[in-house]
């Protein structure tokens, strides 16, 4: 990583599964997908349109799964493009993906739950409000002035982490640097 800041394809899901410590619990996963679509997303293929059936089915399955784990993540409308990138990385194995994206949102989105059905900005306010005004005073206040909050330019992108500013080989190192750091 600190050679090529980034970790070799070959070798990506590996190296997560390694440094997200994930249990590798297949029988449990199983239990899920044995389940079938959870039934909040039987008409997900109206609302979020994938081109592969391939991907729209290994989609459909991650975030079944992930809602027969907590049925909280039924409800939470932006979890497949939070969870797509994800499948379009980890292509082969299903319990890996799993087990990465339910680390990532353990580890990384636990606070954005807080006060479901609302989005998390109020989180935002309180920490990205912060860093803008400590980094650019300027920048803080001309978004104060024209009333252009987080809600308008963090939160779209953390919604889908980064992946539709980001192209995948930038996306990639992002989530190599921050699985890498995460503690």
């Amino acid at each position: 990583l600190k050679k090529y800041t980034e970790y070799p394809d070959k070798y990506r899901t590996v190296i997560w599964k390694y440094l997200l410590s994930l249990p590798m619990k297949k029988t449990l996963f199983e239990s899920y997908i044995k389940r079938d679509i959870h039934p909040a997303f039987k008409d997900l293929y109206k609302t979020y349109q994938v081109k592969s059936y391939r991907m729209y089915n290994k989609l459909a399955r991650v975030w079944s799964a992930l809602a027969h784990w907590s049925p909280l993540f039924a409800e939470i409308s932006y979890l497949p493009d939070l969870v797509f990138p994800f499948v379009k990385t980890i292509k082969h194995d299903d319990l890996v993906l799993f087990e990465v994206v339910m680390s990532f949102l353990v580890q990384h989105c636990q606070l954005w739950f807080e006060r479901f059905p609302s989005d998390p900005v109020h989180i935002l306010r309180t920490s990205i409000d912060v860093i803008i005004a400590k980094e650019s005073i300027i920048l803080y206040k001309h978004f104060q002035k024209i009333g252009f909050g987080v809600a308008e330019y963090a939160w779209p992108l953390l919604k889908n982490a980064f992946s539709v500013v980001l192209p995948k080989e930038d996306w990639l190192k992002l989530f190599d640097h921050l699985f890498t750091h995460h503690n």
